[in-house]
C-alpha cells in the first residue's frame, strides 16, 4: 500500500496542496470535542478534514477502527490528529500506514499505557513533565514528545480584563 501511495503521490502531487502541508483528518472524540487545534491548523495552510463520527478514547473499538482505516485508505490522508489518546485510531493509521499524532491534555492519561500507543506510526505529545518522564521510563512508546499545552491567542486577544478582575483573580500562574 505505502509504495503504490508514493507512486501515486509523485504522479499526482495536486492531490498534496503544497509540499510543505498535509491532508490531515482531524478526529473528535466521545468525550473531547474541541476545535482549536484543527481551526489553527487550517490556518497554517493545511487541508483539514472533521471526520463524521466522534471515535472511542477508552478501548480499541473494531467496527471504529475499520471504517476509519477505509476513511484513511480512500482520501490519501497524511496525518491524522486527535486530541488525548485513542487505541482505536491508533490502530487504525498502523494498518493504513498513516501517521498519528494524539495532543494530550489530561494528566494523567492511563490510555497512553496500553499497547497501542507504542505503534509505530504513533506519535504522542504530552503536556505533563511529570508524565512526560514517566512515559520515557516505564513505556516503550517511540514518538514521545513533551508539547507544552498551546492556545489560540486569536480568540483571547480582544480579551478585556478589568482591574476587579485582576485582584480577585491574579496571580502569577500562566
Amino acid at each position: 500500500y505505502e509504495e503504490a501511495r508514493r507512486i501515486v503521490m509523485a504522479h499526482y502531487p495536486e492531490i498534496r496542496i503544497h509540499k510543505e502541508f498535509y491532508r490531515i483528518l482531524f478526529l473528535h472524540s466521545d468525550f473531547v470535542a474541541l476545535i482549536q487545534l484543527a481551526y489553527s491548523l487550517d490556518n497554517m495552510g493545511h487541508m483539514v478534514d472533521i471526520y463524521g463520527e466522534d471515535i472511542s478514547l477508552t478501548e480499541n473499538d473494531p467496527a471504529q477502527r475499520e471504517k476509519l482505516e477505509e476513511t484513511l485508505e480512500e482520501m490519501n490522508y497524511d496525518i491524522a490528529v486527535t486530541y488525548n489518546f485513542s487505541p482505536t485510531v491508533s490502530e487504525a493509521c498502523e494498518r493504513a500506514c498513516v501517521k498519528y499524532f494524539a495532543y494530550c491534555f489530561d494528566s494523567p492519561l492511563l490510555q497512553l499505557y496500553r499497547g497501542e500507543a507504542a505503534n509505530p506510526h504513533t506519535y504522542i505529545g504530552v503536556f505533563d513533565k511529570k508524565q512526560y518522564e514517566r512515559l520515557q521510563n516505564t513505556t516503550s512508546i517511540a514518538h514521545l514528545q513533551y508539547v507544552p499545552l498551546g492556545t489560540d491567542i486569536e480568540i483571547f486577544r480582544n480579551t478585556v480584563i478589568e482591574e476587579t478582575d485582576r485582584q480577585k483573580y491574579g496571580s502569577d500562574i500562566s
